[in-house]
């Protein structure tokens, strides 16, 4: 007779028998890895959710925002006669954030009961008082998102609403107890970046306070084209998704135990006045973390005026997915990239211009150290953006190929490699005090990761991403792998990485890519410098981070002056001509 299971949906019991439990993800072992070491190969994991496209994670998370944002208005401010963009303007970041969850989770559910509908498990349900008041978005990434509280929590409500298998048993488990919020304290730098953010143009990363004023003024004028935003009640047809993927519940409960303070302390105008003259703004990436922002812009758009975002690093335009930046940023009037003017069918009109971070550092490689500069990514255990990066368990051997590298180099040239591990995130892998139990000599790159990249001797990445397009405008020799089918590429973009991979800078394996460095190190310049890889770095810097070869400043202003007025036609122009003959718009 089988054996039945215990399903565990939080942390692993210390001491618990391999053969009797189940993971429902890696997760369950986040800060107990001492105690469960090789983990992955001793205990059963669920199985990752199945996906029919790439796509099909955006239509679901849109038609559960389309489904759930008029109610949450309403709890919000009841009887509200507010314009739809309004609140959309003002709920969709931190709503599509919570509805990323649900679906994944969903789906991880989903995928169990097809895996494990013919075995006996055991559910300890475990709920919880629905008053997590996360603070703000910040909170609840951390303690949300990324929480194996709020996470077990959820894992419970949504077993609870699904139709389990015959076989397996649900029993009712103690409350899940709650860690504190951390609450902030506003310093002088962060109201003074409140204050920045109010211009027409805020501050960014990369731009400079003066040319934040500069690009402000020349959003001053009034526009005379129509409004190109594609609201998210303007979306039609993504309601099939949440049938198919069976999501028949009523989500608003959660919804609202997830809704965090910043929002829920708001007071909200009466009645918003359209204006006659709307301009363009725009958005700072803190509109994703700051209520109080997003509601300035939120009242901007009511009352008739265009937002814009601006690319803020690396992965836009070349992951197949996004799912809340699809919904926040090129869902606006236009979006301003670093050098690609079309990603798939998105309709947003897409205006590379050469960014300010990137042409500050244009060449700028000069060989200092003899060090090899090795720079990894995160490695959060929980699925928290329904972006195309590799899945909790993907991440088990995205993390064992960093072992596998350091490995197939030659022992002296271990020595010169300095790793740079990602900022600490709840409920991740272990990064530098793994790898460096394996490889005790290895050192650790601190400070800032610029100073280090534009004075190495080599750079290694095994992920694409902000530093690879930084690198890449500086000029600084490189070599990267990354297995192609964890980290899903457009069609369009993976053509760029072909050239890359056959100017010998991409590889497929870790082993490849350390047995390319032991053979070039001797005069990493003459291979760095050689035309085939030089070509290929220079298409694909016009293409991902475009410079220029004139002022970049003049040509933002001249832009944004002109931007007001223009109605564009990717038809009938292309965006990428003018450019590179260093034209402006007419």
């Amino acid at each position: 007779m089988t054996k039945t299971r215990d399903l565990i949906l939080g942390p692993m019991p210390y001491g618990a028998d391999p053969k009797c439990v189940l993971a429902m993800g890696p997760w369950c072992f986040a800060g107990r890895e001492a105690e469960f070491p090789d983990f992955e190969k001793r205990f059963t994991l669920a199985p990752e959710p199945k996906w029919s496209d790439a796509q099909e994670p955006l239509r679901a998370v849109t038609a559960l925002c389309q489904r759930t944002l008029g109610p949450l208005a309403d709890t919000l401010a009841p009887g509200n006669n507010l314009p739809a963009i309004y609140w959309e303007t003002l709920l969709l970041p931190s709503l599509a954030q919570v509805c990323e969850q649900i679906v994944e989770r969903w789906q991880r559910i989903v995928a169990l009961k097809e895996r494990f509908s013919t075995e006996k498990l055991r559910i300890e349900i475990r709920p919880i008082a629905p008053d997590f008041a996360f603070v703000d978005e910040e909170d609840f990434t951390l303690r949300g998102a990324l929480g194996t509280e709020y996470n077990t929590w959820l894992f419970s409500i949504l077993l609870a609403q699904s139709d389990l298998p015959p076989l397996w048993e649900c029993v009712s488990g103690p409350m899940v107890a709650q860690t504190k919020a951390r609450e902030k304290k506003k310093s002088f730098r962060a109201r003074f970046r409140a204050l920045i953010r109010c211009l027409p143009f805020p501050h960014l990363k990369g731009v400079s306070l003066f040319q934040s004023l500069l690009f402000s003024l020349a959003l001053l004028h009034t526009t005379r084209t129509p409004d190109r935003s594609h609201p998210l009640y303007e979306n039609a047809g993504a309601g099939d998704s949440l049938k198919k993927l069976g999501l028949t519940f009523d989500p608003m409960p959660i919804i609202r135990a997830s809704c965090i303070r910043s929002l829920t302390d708001l007071a909200h105008p009466r009645a918003i006045s359209r204006t006659k003259h709307p301009r363009l703004r725009c958005a700072s990436i803190a509109a994703y973390e700051d209520a109080s922002y997003r509601q300035s812009l939120a009242i901007a758009r009511a009352k008739g005026h265009r937002l814009f975002f601006v690319q803020h690093g690396g992965n836009y335009g070349q992951v197949r997915t996004h799912c809340r930046t699809a919904l926040v940023e090129y869902s606006q009037h236009c979006f301003i990239t670093w050098g690609w003017s079309e990603y798939a069918d998105t309709p947003c009109r897409f205006l590379p211009l050469p960014y300010p971070q990137l042409a500050r550092i244009k060449n700028a490689h000069v060989e200092r150290t003899d060090t090899i500069l090795f720079v990894g990514t995160e490695m959060p255990l929980y699925n928290y953006r329904l972006d195309s990066h590799p899945n909790p368990t993907e991440m088990l051997d995205y993390r064992a190929a960093k072992k596998r590298f350091l490995d197939a180099l030659p022992k002296e040239l271990q020595r010169h490699v300095v790793y740079r591990p990602y900022f600490p995130l709840p409920s991740s892998l272990e990064d530098y005090p793994w790898l460096a139990r394996a490889h005790p000599g290895l050192a650790r790159c601190t400070g800032p990761l610029t100073d280090h990249l534009l004075a190495s001797k080599l750079l290694v990445l095994d992920h694409h991403g902000t530093t690879l397009l930084e690198a890449m405008a500086a000029n600084v020799p490189l070599v990267l792998y990354f297995a192609k089918d964890q980290w899903q590429l457009t069609d369009t973009c993976l053509a760029y990485f072909e050239e890359l991979f056959c100017a010998g800078i991409w590889f497929a394996t870790p082993e490849a890519c350390a047995q390319e460095i032991a053979a070039i190190w001797p005069d990493i310049q003459t291979w760095w410098q050689a035309p085939k890889r030089q070509n290929a770095r220079a298409r694909f810097v016009k293409q991902y981070a475009q410079t220029s070869k004139t002022n970049e400043t003049a040509l933002w202003r001249k832009t944004l002056k002109n931007l007001w007025k223009q109605v564009f036609s990717f038809h009938s122009f292309s965006f990428r001509f003018f450019f590179s003959r260093h034209t402006l718009l007419p």
